[in-house]
């Protein structure tokens, strides 16, 4: 191949078209001739307008992702905003619901110290105010601690009622508290009479809060369902006439000469709180003076 056969132009890498000045005072010619035109014919509004029209729907396109991101902060934060209302309101209820059931639970406790300052009052015998503080862990057996003992003139075997009737008997006392032994113990025996027909009977605990046996009451003797039985002071514990059961079922057996007859507590003996301490008397009679013949 001889060296006159060979391409002597410049490569395609290094060919230059219209150099740069004379594009720029070729735009510079077309930007005069636009503003000359846009001044006589005013095609600046109209040409603003249709581009306006056309690029609309590219510009909403675009800006739905800036929609949406709005959206969903706007949401997000309506929806932690709505989040704390609802806990404020929550917070709110559950406070005032604790409220009502403080005021409940206050009301209770004086409707019972004004039942107990009024049974207080019908009794003659001295009392002690006392309060329970807890049933004692034994599940043979059914009694309560309370907060009163020797330090006050709590003495064994006294009585211990609530404003609605008879809850048991002192079997233990300690300088600070003593044990009180429910009528439903099933080692404790009160003996009873029917207020409507004065008939006496022993009423027995059966170990639970709920039900007490009235036993030795024979066949066919005047006892119904709902008489009241009180007690009858004959074992010298009890002051007589206090609420302590009502008869629940009368089931007479023929087998038997006594009847089955249950009976409800009359006292809240297993939710009690406020309780009356009656203190036995320790003394016992004076014999009564010598007469002139017997010393004699």
């Amino acid at each position: 191949m001889s060296i006159a056969t060979l391409e002597r132009s410049p490569p395609a890498f290094f060919k230059q078209g219209t150099s740069a000045f004379t594009k720029l005072v070729l735009l510079m010619v077309v930007s005069v001739l636009l503003m000359v035109a846009d001044r006589q014919w005013r095609w600046g509004p109209q040409l603003r307008n249709t581009a306006a029209t056309v690029l609309q729907p590219v510009q909403l396109a675009l800006a739905q992702p800036v929609y949406a991101a709005r959206w969903m902060g706007n949401y997000l934060h309506g929806l932690h905003q709505a989040q704390q209302n609802i806990a404020f309101l929550q917070q709110g209820v559950l406070s005032a619901g604790a409220r009502s059931l403080r005021m409940e639970a206050l009301q209770q406790e004086n409707q019972a110290l004004r039942h107990l300052l009024n049974l207080q009052a019908t009794l003659t015998e001295p009392t002690i105010a006392v309060q329970a503080l807890y049933h004692v862990a034994d599940p043979l057996r059914q009694q309560w601690v309370i907060d009163q003992g020797s330090n006050l003139g709590v003495v064994a075997g006294a009585a211990v009622v609530d404003a609605l009737g008879v809850v048991g008997q002192v079997t233990r006392v300690q300088p600070w508290s003593a044990t009180v032994t429910l009528i439903s113990d099933e080692q404790q025996i009160t003996p009873v009479r029917n207020a409507r027909t004065g008939q006496h009977g022993v009423l027995y605990g059966l170990g639970n809060n709920e039900q007490l046996a009235l036993r030795y009451t024979p066949n066919g003797s005047d006892v119904q369902p709902g008489d009241v039985l009180v007690t009858s002071g004959n074992d010298g514990v009890y002051p007589v006439g206090l609420p302590v059961a009502r008869v629940a079922f009368v089931k007479p057996q023929v087998d038997a000469s006594f009847a089955n007859i249950g009976a409800h507590p009359i006292a809240a003996i297993d939710a009690t709180q406020f309780l009356l301490v009656v203190p036995r008397a320790t003394t016992t009679p004076e014999p009564p003076p010598a007469t002139p013949a017997a010393a004699s």
